[in-house]
This record gives C-alpha cells, structure tokens and sequence, in this order.
C-alpha cells in the first residue's frame, strides 16, 4: 500500500472589521501577502463597509462579514473558530484581536504599546513592534512574523467605469474635503489655501472630490 499525503494549502485570516478607509490601510499587506505567497487561501473578516466597496478583489480568496451586533458577533465568532493557520489582527482592539486567536493558532499583532487598545497584544502569539509611522507602513512591518521582506505598497482596486473628468488626464491633485468625524475635518479656507499653492507655486492641478452630504464643504472650498 502507498501512503499518499494530500498537500494543505496555509488559511490566513486578516482581521479589519471597520470602514473603507480602514480596509485601504489594508490592502498593501494583503496584496504583498498575495504577491509572496500565491498558494496561501486569503480571507478577510471584515465589515460591511470594506466588502461593499473591495468585494471581488484579485488578492482575497473570501469576505468573511460580520454584523456589528451582539448576535453578529456571536455568530461570526462561531464560524472562524479554529479555522486558520494564521491570523493578522491590523486593527489593534481588543475586540479583534479577540476574534483573531479564536480563527488561529499563530496570530500576528502588533506589540504592547502600539496597538490602539494595548491589552489587545496578549492575545498576539507573534507580536511585532512597529518601525514605522505611517498606518499603513506598520501594516507592512508585521510582514516580517511571516518571513516576508517586501515593502512595496500596492493597491490595485479597479474602479470602472472611469469617470468622465478631464481634469484626471492632467495627474491632478485631489483634495477629499469630507469625512467620518468632525476630528477628521479640515477648515475649507486652508483646504483653499493648499490648493491655491499647489496651483500657483508648484503647477499642480487640483480637483475637490466629496461624498453625500459634503456638498456644503466643498463649495467652501471651491
């Protein structure tokens, strides 16, 4: 009789449960993971704002959603419990890093002191203490719990069709006036002001791109 081994591809799991912003801040790692482990099954757990807008993307094998409610939770918890190899916990709080070590034995943080909610490193097998300041730079340093050197940050989401703005011919600077909180947002004078130097000091184009309910803001701007 011959014994036959059946080869196991490595399940990882990235754990970012927030917005799209969030996910962006993401993707470089996710995509270097891809570029440097093609045979790894890559599954994101993730909210409904990242699947919404990245669902579909060539780097990830599943969007694992999970409803932010108590019986979300619960039932998302249940269904990656012991189901990965690995697990990359980019959010820092002690909610996801939580749902990390259930998904796998080996999960990837970064250390006590640079995560957002610092008891959120006790769950991390392989705590990583960041080089960088750049969100998405200490994405990339944890890398390194997996034997990867690659810093190149790519993104390579699709966006069809192509919006109709010539001004997108001309390379230009866009300037996003908007967002989530009102600890995010910038006064539309210097807003104004930037664009002005950028315009006038260095020939640089610039467009003013919003979302709904920012209409206000960038007529400021504009």
């Amino acid at each position: 009789m011959t014994n036959t081994k059946t080869k196991t591809t490595t399940k990882i799991l990235i754990v970012r449960i927030g917005a799209l912003g969030d996910g962006i801040h993401t993707l470089p790692l996710v995509n270097a993971i891809r570029r440097n482990r093609p045979d790894w099954q890559i599954d994101w757990f993730a909210g409904g704002g990242i699947i919404k807008y990245l669902d579909g993307h060539a780097a990830v094998n599943n969007f694992v959603p999970v409803k932010k409610t108590v019986a979300g939770y619960l039932d998302a918890y249940k269904r990656i419990k012991g189901q990965y190899d690995i697990a990359i916990d980019t959010q820092g709080l002690i909610k996801s890093a939580v749902f990390a070590r259930a998904s796998a034995p080996k999960v990837v943080g970064r250390a006590a002191g640079f995560a957002r909610e610092r008891p959120a490193a006790w769950f991390y097998t392989d705590p990583v203490i960041p080089t960088s300041v750049n969100i998405i730079d200490q994405n990339m340093d944890l890398l390194s719990a997996l034997d990867i050197d690659d810093r190149r940050v790519e993104f390579n989401i699709s966006i069809h069709p192509k919006p109709d703005w010539p001004l997108l011919e001309k390379k230009p600077v866009l300037l996003n006036v908007g967002g989530g909180w009102w600890t995010k947002l910038w006064n539309p004078e210097k807003f104004a002001s930037l664009a002005r130097k950028l315009e006038e000091k260095n020939g640089v184009p610039v467009g003013v791109i919003w979302g709904p309910g920012e209409e206000e803001a960038v007529q400021k701007v504009c």
